[in-house]
């Protein structure tokens, strides 16, 4: 990639690609609790749900915020089918995080696209917010109503127990120094509690100790300020603030 115009030709490739992609596996595959089935002979092999949902969030973004230049005024309209059917597939491969990470995505880089320097701009992006949560919304009951991930009661419990694996796994790092310094081991969560935590910090430190949590840490620093140093040189360059949003969400 050595300017703009190489992403937007990649963004336009992943919608031409992923759309339809995203068509197949919302309308025509076999799902069985969250988990696509592919039928192999005489056996059934099971999809990885993490991996549709993060497919759908990604095209999620893109739609959102690229403008295809083929598309030019339809795509405005078009996004939000797109939007729709992109939190449909999410919804139904069970995939929470990948829900909320892409709504917050969305919401968070939404004012570096459009930028609120008006009252009209600022009614604009609040009734667009409104438009974007409210398909959230839609796309929940429209598509989680067998899935009991999706429950308020499944998801209490959840929460609950993954707060719980966190600190355990926190007590056990702390027990000793060498542990501290230097972990509980890589993916010694699973050897622990079964499973990894679904907290990426808490994960971090107890299985990598302080040093990897360091280096972990490091990355997220140097990250935010890529990203400060490239929105200001996007700053008059509505384009490329598009795709800073597309590779920030």
């Amino acid at each position: 990639v050595t300017q703009v115009e190489d992403y937007e030709v990649t963004f336009n490739a992943l919608l031409v690609f992923a759309l339809p992609l995203v068509v197949f596996l919302l309308f025509f595959v076999t799902w069985e609790n969250r988990r696509i089935v592919i039928q192999s002979g005489a056996q059934e092999v099971f999809g990885n749900p993490l991996e549709i949902g993060t497919l759908g969030a990604v095209v999620l973004l893109i739609a959102m915020f690229h403008n295809p230049s083929i598309l030019k005024f339809a795509w405005s309209a078009a996004r939000w089918f797109v939007a729709a059917l992109c939190l449909g597939l999410i919804v139904t491969s069970g995939s929470r995080g990948q829900l909320l990470g892409g709504m917050a995505a969305v919401i968070l880089v939404w004012p570096l696209v459009h930028r609120v320097n008006s009252l009209g701009r600022f009614i604009s992006l609040a009734l667009s917010i409104i438009l974007f949560i409210s398909l959230v919304g839609w796309g929940i009951e429209e598509f989680g109503q067998k899935n009991i991930r999706w429950s308020e009661d499944r998801i209490s419990q959840d929460i609950s127990g993954r707060f719980e694996s966190s600190v355990l796994m926190l007590e056990l790092w702390a027990e000793t120094p060498w542990s501290m310094v230097f972990g509980l081991g890589n993916s010694s969560s699973f050897a622990i509690i079964g499973i990894y935590p679904h907290n990426v910090p808490a994960e971090v430190l107890s299985e990598e100790g302080i040093i990897g949590f360091l280096l972990y840490a490091s990355v997220i620093a140097l990250t935010i300020r890529s990203i400060v140093r490239i929105s200001r040189l996007t700053t008059g360059n509505a384009s490329g603030r598009r795709i800073l949003a597309i590779l920030l969400g």
